[in-house]
């Protein structure tokens, strides 16, 4: 799967996780849009779809996988216009393939940018954070004793901090302003919970999630969304955790203890959790709003978390992620067209014969008949285009097989075969070994005096393929070859 996969899947679920926000924020439990979040960020940072059993489907995977594999945002091509397409990919490539590069060099820059800031921020934290002391604040040892952890938890004390908060994962730290009132024992209560809420929950974690997934898509103005309203959800989250400890009754108590913080902030953004410096007015709101949610919120909740996973994270197979099998539409010369959902239903491979320049088109393979100059020129080393030879091998005997392999930078193959003698040669590709997967498609018969080449509109997945060649007891006599590049227009010989 495709960076801009990713990215397109999780911009829809943002965009559907913050519509649903803004009309159930106060109405569903508030552990639910952290849940969201979270879902969201795995399918922006997790290049993969988990296979479904067959016959169930994810449909709203549909249009990132298609548009990743035929390069634009239509919903379908017509088969005539596949023909065209596979004439003028030559052209469109050789357009595309600068703005691709250039656009490539801004994304990389701007990653590298913001990994900077983030780390440069966090660093100038913990260095402030490193000149704390242990609180000694007798009521502090007592509630850590109330409160046990299974990490060793401190509390300590900070001057160069304004409000509270929390940083550590493994070894957890509540950090409190040295200027913070000690003697009112109640607001030091909700601090400390509200803080330890954020310890148990590993908020430190999700926070350097919603980071990184800012660095990879920050071109993705949603993903933005996705990195303010996450952190405030955080905050909310632990508001109404700790309300569910106190009681509804401590709600005015809490809030007063909030808004007694609220001018002071924490300044960065570096992966600790902070009391007071989160969207305050949609805290306090909140807050006050609090009440025991009722059983069908959280059903509805579950609900729409399932939902949410089982919709962006889960897929049937599909041709793109797995063995690259898309239906085929074959283009039969003066024949019309022939369309069949699996291409080994066909009894009899297909025939590839006839002039020069005659295209066999069967789901994104591109079968051409080609003169004997462009076998020639296929096997030459010296060629003015960048494509790379990988092989050029004699045709003999009655089986044969030889492996390229394709990779990210080199997604495009191409392979000439020239059959010279006087039998038909049965031509395959597999994945991964002469015996693997079959590509579909791939499965024809290379008339007697005929030459074609075979290669991919689009970007073949990275994996090793086997060209396998087989004539019965008949001989085989002929060459060919193989090329690989980094775009089409490379191949075009």
């Amino acid at each position: 799967m495709h960076l801009v996969q990713m990215s397109v899947a999780g911009g829809v679920l943002i965009g559907l996780i913050a519509l649903v926000r803004s009309l159930a924020l106060h109405r569903l439990p508030k552990t639910t849009f952290p849940a969201l979040w979270w879902v969201a960020v795995l399918r922006l940072l997790v290049p993969v779809f988990v296979p479904l059993p067959v016959g169930l489907s994810a449909p709203l995977h549909s249009l990132p996988s298609f548009a990743a594999r035929t390069g634009v945002g239509l919903s379908a091509l017509s088969q005539s216009a596949a023909v065209l397409a596979a004439e003028e990919n030559t052209t469109v490539s050789a357009q595309t393939a600068t703005h691709g590069s250039t656009f490539l060099w801004i994304w990389l820059g701007g990653v590298f940018l913001f990994l900077i800031y983030f780390c440069v921020v966090s660093v100038r934290s913990f260095r402030r954070f490193s000149l704390s002391v242990p609180d000694d604040t007798p009521y502090v040892w007592v509630w850590l004793e109330e409160h046990p952890l299974r990490r060793p938890l401190a509390v300590r004390t900070c001057e160069r901090i304004s409000s509270p908060l929390t940083y550590g994962v493994l070894r957890p730290v509540i950090l409190l302003p040295k200027d913070l009132d000690r003697s009112d024992e109640t607001a030091l209560s909700h601090v400390l919970l509200h803080e330890s809420v954020h310890i148990r929950r590993l908020d430190a974690i999700t926070k350097i999630l919603f980071a990184l997934t800012l660095c990879l898509h920050w071109l993705n103005p949603l993903v933005w969304v996705l990195f303010f309203l996450g952190n405030r959800d955080l905050e909310l989250s632990c508001d109404a955790r700790v309300l569910q400890v106190l009681g509804e009754g401590a709600r005015a108590a809490y809030a007063r203890t909030l808004i007694g913080l609220a001018e002071k902030k924490t300044t960065g953004v570096a992966p600790v959790s902070s009391f007071s410096n989160h969207a305050i007015t949609e805290r306090i709101r909140s807050i006050m709003k609090f009440k025991k949610k009722t059983a069908f919120a959280v059903i509805l909740a579950l609900v729409l978390v399932l939902s949410a996973t089982v919709a962006f994270a889960f897929d049937a197979p599909s041709a793109a992620d797995a063995d690259y099998a898309p239906k085929a539409d074959i283009v039969l010369a003066h024949k019309g067209y022939v369309s069949t959902s699996d291409q080994s239903a066909m009894r009899e491979p297909l025939v590839i014969e006839g002039d020069a320049g005659k295209r066999f088109v069967s789901g994104d393979l591109v079968f051409e008949i080609v003169s004997e100059e462009e076998i020639r020129q296929a096997s030459s080393e010296h060629q003015t285009r960048a494509s790379t030879k990988l092989w050029t091998i004699p045709l003999s005997g009655d089986a044969l097989s030889k492996d390229f392999s394709v990779t990210s930078s080199y997604p495009y193959a191409k392979v000439w075969i020239q059959n010279s003698g006087t039998g038909n040669i049965v031509f395959t590709i597999t994945k991964n070994s002469p015996t693997g997967t079959l590509v579909t498609g791939s499965n024809v018969t290379v008339a007697a005096n005929t030459s074609i080449s075979v290669y991919s509109t689009n970007p073949w997945p990275a994996a090793t393929y086997y060209a396998n060649f087989t004539s019965g007891h008949v001989n085989m006599l002929g060459t060919s070859s193989c090329r690989i590049a980094s775009t089409i227009s490379e191949l075009d010989i």
